[in-house]
């Protein structure tokens, strides 16, 4: 159990003004400078004087920010809660140590943590996918730059926590170019330009701490995002832009201003009423922005993850915004400053002695706490904090804001928050980030420690921040990691569905997982009709416009027939559809259907296990050379024919197909050998041994071991024949053309389809299972081998769209994942792609109805000593048949020694249907992504088309796929339904709060009657 110890408060009232509404302006970063006179203070602009990424002169001083990850807390036990307190706790004492290793172990940083709810900045996320792309087809970059990025723009504001840290005072000179002079005269702006020899120093120190804290996922704060962190407090509930829109409002010269906001607010008694800045309509809106500070609180605090008040914030159905303002002081610090503080209190406690005082209760309390803290301090110093903390809340009228603040206060049970007034505009002003400007309340009322205005000033012990837990967020998916060389690794994938808990969007590409240097295996499971075939279907769908050579194992034909809708719409549904199919005459000139997508179907290759032609897996028309060839067939025959004395009855064939491929070879003829050639050199062997066990053979001695010879190699030959003629060995066998098949995956998706395929029983041994399965298996091996070979490439190449070089990402699917993990090939070709996946660029997305078949793989993988890595980076859990499966899917989520089987048994619990009192239904998943963060999604597929091209369900897949699909991305439709059913928070219209004094009731059908 973690404690808090509230060292000291301190309070302070400010008096307020009235009305404050002018254009700030903010200015870029300029080139030559010289030294002049002292800059003029000019009341019409932000004190925001130059802005590059991760450096920003605001006032005098120089700061920089991060944008600091959230930690999902969802799915743990009480343990897991306490390790994520005490991370929390580390991040703070990280920054500690660096200011440390700056100024000495007396030192301080001064920091303003803000927490900001923020819509989907498309922009952002669309560089972000357009740079990572290797190949995208015309389809992807239309669905998402046109469709996909405005309908996530709508979705829930998601909360960012952004830590601005003052790195010290800027003294240095700077200057004013005439031009900037002369045209900025008419609203008093002038441009600044300052040297680099000032700037490098901030800069140096800015770039140190961003490699230390990069490692905890924190990302820089660019010119942009203060932008948007300026304007944020300053619109009130209305959302300010995400668009870059500032970026041509000057000229570009050396350097530049930018109009960030058009602020008018007025200073009411208990809040600020905001004008709505730029409004749709002729009439603005009014938006209505109170401020909370902490009037009092409890001295000793225990942490308790149900009371943490950012958990409790989160949980408000309205946003509710942090700024703290707080000095962090190194253990040293706090100790001299406390020392001092508690000489004076002695002092006066022998001054009140002395004077034969009348004992105060008070002041003997505040003397007993100092001399512990004394006697602490000299034991075991700490560090320690000074902060203000504020909660902001804006609403569309003051009614509302009037309920929010008292939902706000009540949800508080371990400080008392009033609303200070008179002085709102001066606690809503001190939210901007940077140095507070003191112009309007003068610089006696700002507190030196924290440069915040000193009112709820609080000294508390580190921990203080932990307390809160404000990294507490539901939010998952991808996210871009800044290594310590300062490049960004990773991206943002496409939109793939929301966080149930705050509609937050979670985007996902599974290469992200490798670019960060993690495992390669994705893995979905769940139990039948839970949803996990429509997320697989769509990130077949987008992975593979996107450029990823994409390779599927399809035992249900549920890919085959979503690449059959998408290009071919309704025809599907046609009786002969199928017969052209089989036929594979599907789009040709002697086919009477035609792809409607025709790009989508031209780079899709189907390739049937079940009804394929003979010879399409033949071990020669696969390979390149006769020796590959020839290891392959060996390899086939080893799991047709189990007897190793059978198999060396073939090698005269063998033998033989080598003298007649060199001959070819050296007479420049075509020849490509086939297992079927070895049936057939049998045929010499058993014409010798039917004499020999004939009855004209009068040598008894010899007639009886010949019969017995003959009756085996009848039955090798037979064996052979069969196998030839039998589902799936058939394409072993035969005459194959190299230039067609599966020798070549080239296109964007190649489906194998493995329909009616029956694996062999898991519960036998090779030498046990029937020639069925032995056919079975000889098939699907050699289907994997392909792939292996395939996903073996190492060779380099050039991406079409962005034109670096590098090796194309490529991904497996595997659809009920046990029919591959059934036979040892399989097994192995999953181990080898999650082991060398990172360093190929290929992942595996593995997809099964169980959590035991991912354990099983990872297991063997320990065992192995191949890896002590979690291979399985990112995890989608469906809804589970039973509690013991819900038991072995929790183990994929959380780490189960952390848990008391109480807690396991509970939140095993929530992987139920909800018919049975869980938390999943229909498209509901659990998610956790590569860094460990855990949340329940509502998976949304988002387009209808695609919605259509994945329904699995018999009864209503017609029905779906009856609908017409257009060639053209612009006309596909998204379906908001899935969005709009989590969203929250993003309402821009005042809501009428009824009017007790109106009496002006609807009588419906009573009006007419009432009226006469």
């Amino acid at each position: 159990m973690k404690i808090l110890v509230i060292m000291v408060f301190v309070g302070a009232v400010l008096a307020g003004l009235s009305f404050w509404g002018v254009n700030r302006w903010l200015a870029h970063k300029s080139g030559n400078t010289v030294k002049t006179p002292k800059r003029r203070t000019d009341r019409q602009r932000l004190g925001i004087r130059y802005a590059e990424d991760g450096l920003f002169l605001i006032g005098n001083g120089a700061w920089t920010g991060v944008i600091l990850p959230g930690n999902s807390d969802d799915f743990t036990s009480g343990t897991q809660q306490e390790f994520a307190f005490d991370r929390s706790t580390d991040f703070y004492k990280q920054l500690l140590m660096w200011v440390e290793a700056e100024q000495g172990r007396d030192a301080s940083l001064i920091c303003h943590e803000l927490v900001r709810y923020q819509p989907v900045d498309t922009s952002r996320w669309e560089d972000e996918l357009d740079r990572a792309m290797w190949d995208p087809s015309k389809m992807f970059q239309t669905l998402t730059a046109k469709k996909m990025a405005p309908h996530i723009s709508e979705t829930t504001p998601e909360p960012r926590r952004v830590l601005m840290i003052r790195l010290g005072t800027f003294t240095g000179p700077s200057m004013s170019d005439p031009i900037t002079m002369i045209i900025g005269k008419a609203d008093h702006v002038a441009e600044e330009h300052f040297r680099s020899s000032d700037l490098d120093p901030f800069r140096d120190a800015a770039s140190t701490l961003l490699d230390r804290l990069s490692a905890s996922g924190a990302e820089l704060v660019t010119r942009a995002d203060l932008v948007w962190l300026t304007r944020k407090p300053l619109y009130g509930h209305f959302q300010p832009p995400t668009e870059r829109d500032y970026q041509s409002t000057r000229p570009w010269r050396a350097g530049y201003f930018d109009q960030i906001v058009d602020f008018d607010a007025h200073n009411l008694t208990d809040c600020v009423e905001i004008t709505e800045p730029f409004p749709e309509t002729a009439e603005a809106r009014k938006s209505y922005t109170t401020t909370l500070v902490i009037a009092d609180g409890d001295s000793v605090l225990p942490f308790h993850y149900h009371r943490a008040w950012g958990r409790a914030l989160r949980a408000m159905p309205f946003q509710v915004e942090v700024s703290w303002r707080y000095k962090l002081m190194t253990s040293e610090a706090w100790k001299k400053l406390a020392k001092r503080r508690i000489g004076l209190i002695k002092d006066e406690a022998e001054d009140r002695g002395g004077a034969g005082k009348i004992e105060d209760a008070k002041f003997s309390e505040v003397l007993g706490d100092a001399l512990d803290l004394e006697r602490e301090l000299d034991i075991e110093p700490t560090p320690a904090m000074i902060g203000q903390l504020r909660l902001t809340i804006s609403c569309p009228s003051r009614k509302e804001l009037t309920k929010a603040v008292q939902d706000v206060q009540a949800a508080f049970t371990d400080f008392t928050l009033h609303v200070p007034l008179n002085i709102q505009h001066a606690l809503l002003r001190e939210q901007i980030p940077g140095d507070p400007d003191p112009t309007y309340v003068g610089k006696v009322n700002l507190c030196d420690d924290t440069l915040g205005y000193d009112l709820g000033t609080r000294w508390t012990n580190l921990e203080a921040l932990a307390l809160a837990r404000l990294d507490s967020s539901p939010s998952v998916g991808d996210a871009v990691e800044v290594g310590r060389s300062g490049q960004a690794l990773g991206w943002r994938g496409v939109a793939i569905g929301y966080c149930m808990e705050n509609g937050a969007v979670v985007h996902f590409d599974p290469h992200v997982q490798v670019a960060r240097n993690n495992g390669a295996g994705i893995g979905i499971i769940g139990a039948s009709g839970g949803g996990k075939s429509a997320l697989a279907l769509m990130l077949f769908f987008w992975m593979s416009e996107s450029g990823t050579q994409v390779v599927a194992a399809d035992p249900k034909n549920d890919i085959e027939r979503f690449c059959y809708y998408i290009s071919f719409g309704p025809q599907v549904l046609d009786p002969d559809f199928a017969s052209h199919a089989r036929a594979g005459t599907l789009g040709t000139p002697e086919s009477k259907f035609q792809p409607i997508n025709r790009d989508f179907w031209d780079q899709t290759d189907i390739v049937d296990l079940f009804g394929g032609p003979r010879g399409m897996l033949c071990a020669w028309a696969l390979t390149d050379t006769y020796e590959d060839g020839e290891a392959l067939a060996r390899a086939q025959l080893e799991l047709l024919i189990p007897d190793r004395a059978d198999r060396d009855r073939l090698e005269p064939g063998f033998h033989a197909m080598k003298e007649h491929y060199r001959s070819a070879e050296s007479s420049g003829e075509s020849y490509v050998p086939t297992l079927t050639e070895l049936s057939q050199s049998l045929y010499e062997e058993i014409e010798t041994l039917s004499e020999a066990a004939g009855k004209d053979n009068p040598d008894w001695s010899s007639r009886l071991p010949a019969k017995h010879e003959l009756s085996r190699l009848q039955g090798l030959k037979s064996r052979l024949e069969g196998a030839s003629v039998n589902p799936y060995s058939r394409l072993l066998f035969g005459e194959a053309d190299r230039s067609v098949g599966f020798r070549s995956i080239k296109k964007r998706r190649t489906v194998i389809t493995l329909f009616r395929f029956t694996p062999p029983d898991p519960a036998k041994t090779p030498e046990q299972w029937s020639d069925a399965e032995r056919d079975a298996a000889a098939a699907i091996f050699t289907a994997l081998h392909r792939i292996n070979n395939f996903f073996g490439d190492v060779t380099e190449s050039v991406s079409p769209h962005s034109k670096r070089r590098g090796r194309r990402p490529r991904a497996l699917f595997i659809d009920e994942a046990y029919i591959v993990t059934s036979i040892q090939a399989g097994r192995e070709l999953i181990s080898r792609a999650l082991r060398q996946g990172r360093s190929l660029n290929f992942v595996v997305v593995f997809i099964s109805q169980q959590a035991k078949d991912i354990q099983m793989i990872e297991k063997a993988m320990t065992d192995a000593a191949e890896t002590d890595q979690n291979q399985f980076s990112t995890v989608f859990v469906f809804m589970q048949k039973g509690t013991a499966e819900a038991k072995q899917a929790l183990s994929l989520l959380r780490e189960p020694s952390d848990a008391n089987e109480g807690e396991w048994d509970a939140l095993a619990k929530r992987l139920l249907p909800y018919s049975k009192g869980g938390d999943l239904g229909n498209g509901v998943c659990v998610m956790r992504d590569v860094d460990n963060r855990v949340s329940v999604v509502q998976v949304d597929q988002m387009f209808v088309e695609i919605s259509n091209a994945s329904e699995t369900n018999a009864t209503i897949s017609a029905h779906a796929q009856s609908t017409p699909i257009s060639a053209d991305a612009m006309d596909w439709s998204i379906d908001p339904a899935a969005r709009d059913h989590v969203r929250s928070g993003v309402s821009t219209k005042a809501i009428a709060v009824a009017d007790v004094d109106d009496h002006s009731y609807e009588f419906d059908d009573f009006a007419e009657l009432l009226s006469n």
